[in-house]
């Protein structure tokens, strides 16, 4: 039983994701001008951030406002990770 499920996470969600994330990173470098690509795990990292600019676009300087999540009761189970910056000329 857990080769099956390790088979299927690796078949269903790792290569999917991997391939995607290469395909995101291959289309930017292919279109040009796209000086970098920010990926993370999911937004959770991101937000909820309440002092970022409405309707600006999240970005590299966009991440949890941990204060306002331990003031507010919001979980911390997902704390900001590293975004892993990939230059489209690499």
């Amino acid at each position: 039983m857990a080769t099956l499920l390790r088979s299927l996470l690796q078949n269903q969600l790792m290569v999917p994701a991997v391939e995607g994330t290469r395909n995101v990173v291959r289309a930017a470098k292919d279109a040009g001008g796209v000086w970098r690509v920010v990926v993370t795990l999911s937004i959770s990292p991101m937000v909820p951030s309440p002092g970022w600019p409405s309707g600006e676009v999240l970005d590299e300087r966009c991440w949890t406002d941990i204060d306002y999540c331990e003031k507010n009761g919001v979980s911390l189970a997902y704390l900001p990770t590293p975004a892993a910056w990939v230059l489209p000329s690499q």
